[in-house]
């Protein structure tokens, strides 16, 4: 089931219930249904069930070596320390559709459904852009985007634009970079993934990251190069044999929502992510605070309101989970 309630706010829809409302909450449920197939953000971003008005995340470097200590020899210390910390703080979203006595008077329940339903895509569809508005701001290089008044953070914990060619380290260790002007080509994503394979976290310590996941705004000449990369068994683009490594070894994210938040200095980025250290590590994340709330009752002038209340945030705390290519000044792989 879709993470939707549905429920009357008063008694007096008694009477309606069974000829109205229940078609339409039917109905409402079958279009969050659809939506949690085809939404793209919450496979990007990490569904975090909170329980506060906001929530803190941070990171713990790796444990040092084990040691030979020889026989019967004592157990040394092992000792860690914590990253950088990222705070977000959940926001309240509201909506609000109206059906008239008259349009209940005249029987129009395809009408009636039609709007109610609208009120539910339009939910999804803000989220599915808030999301997209978040990851296309920071390939921009912006720390902040602003909705309706309200700022929303897009750097990482370290206090950078999630995409930057210098994170520090907080404990020691060289800067690194994750923003990449490298056009989407074949040696690009080569290199993209070797370069995400060799970061290092905080203390220096070497992480493992297996890249698995390709991120894109639908672009027809990207998706073009993007697919032909991965689906080429051999030498993409010709008739030799040399066996493509790269063959099948990505999942592809198109995301048409993307297309309104690149800004126009970036022609065709694409983005690399670790979608494994994504969720152990918490690189973007999604506080889903309160599920959308949708509650019918009657308004002063009989129209039949719906009214829709969520409480959701999001952000990004490690940056390592993923790595931009194609974006405006970045390094060179």
């Amino acid at each position: 089931m879709a993470n939707i309630v549905i429920a009357e706010g008063s008694g007096r829809l008694d009477t309606l219930y069974g000829k109205y409302q229940a078609p339409i909450a039917s109905c409402i449920e079958d279009v969050a249904e659809a939506w949690k197939v085809k939404e793209i953000g919450p496979k990007i971003f990490r569904q975090v069930k909170s329980e506060n008005w906001a929530e803190a995340f941070t990171s713990v470097t790796a444990a040092s070596d084990w040691q030979v200590v020889g026989e019967n020899g004592a157990h040394p210390t092992n000792g860690f320390e914590e990253g950088y910390p990222k705070t977000i703080v959940n926001q309240v979203w509201k909506s609000q559709i109206a059906i008239s006595r008259e349009m209940r008077d005249d029987n129009k329940i395809g009408e009636m459904t039609k709007r109610a339903t609208k009120l539910t895509d339009s939910f999804y569809r803000t989220r599915e852009r808030f999301f997209a508005n978040l990851l296309g701001t920071a390939s921009q290089g912006s720390t902040s985007v602003t909705i309706n008044g309200f700022d929303f953070d897009c750097a990482s914990a370290d206090g950078l634009c999630l995409f930057s060619t210098a994170h520090p380290a907080k404990v020691s260790g060289a800067e690194q970079g994750n923003m990449f002007a490298d056009a989407f080509s074949e040696e690009a994503l080569g290199a993209a993934m070797t370069a995400m394979q060799n970061y290092k976290g905080d203390n220096g310590e070497t992480l493992g990251l297996e890249p698995d996941t390709i991120i894109i705004p639908n672009i027809a000449t990207l998706k073009r190069d993007v697919f032909a990369v991965l689906g080429s068994y051999e030498a993409p683009g010709t008739a030799n044999n040399d066996f493509n490594y790269l063959f099948g070894s990505m999942r592809v994210l198109v995301w048409p929502y993307l297309n309104d938040y690149i800004g126009d200095t970036n022609a065709a980025p694409w983005f690399l992510m670790d979608s494994s250290y994504n969720d152990q590590c918490d690189g973007a994340v999604w506080l889903d605070r309160v599920d959308c709330e949708i509650t019918s009752r009657l308004g002063a002038n009989d129209e039949n309101i719906w009214d829709g209340y969520a409480r959701l945030s999001a952000g990004f705390v490690d940056w390592r989970f993923v790595l931009g290519g194609g974006l405006n000044g970045g390094a060179t792989l």
